[in-house]
């Protein structure tokens, strides 16, 4: 296979240890801004619990997202409140 190394990336040159927008990893925040920095953009979610089992429903509150089909079937060990975390 061409072009494979076993180079691990303290050994890649300087040029490949940059992020896609050419900035090096270094010089990136540390505790990135979810939205600037990182280009996300956060949803309100609303929480149905199934009537069958203990899966519950998250669906964003915008309308026009439950059309794209933007929708979590998530099982109990698969979610938790972060505001009981911290």
């Amino acid at each position: 296979m061409s072009g494979e190394t076993n180079n691990t990336d303290s050994e890649r040159p300087e040029s490949e240890a940059t992020t896609l927008d050419g900035t090096a990893w270094e010089d990136r925040p540390v505790d990135p801004d979810l939205h600037s920095d990182l280009g996300y953009t956060l949803v309100n979610w609303e929480v149905v619990q199934a009537a069958c089992d203990d899966k519950k429903v998250f669906l964003p509150i915008e309308e026009s997202m439950l059309k794209e089909e933007a929708f979590i079937v998530a099982e109990p060990d698969s979610y938790c409140d972060l505001g009981t975390k911290l």
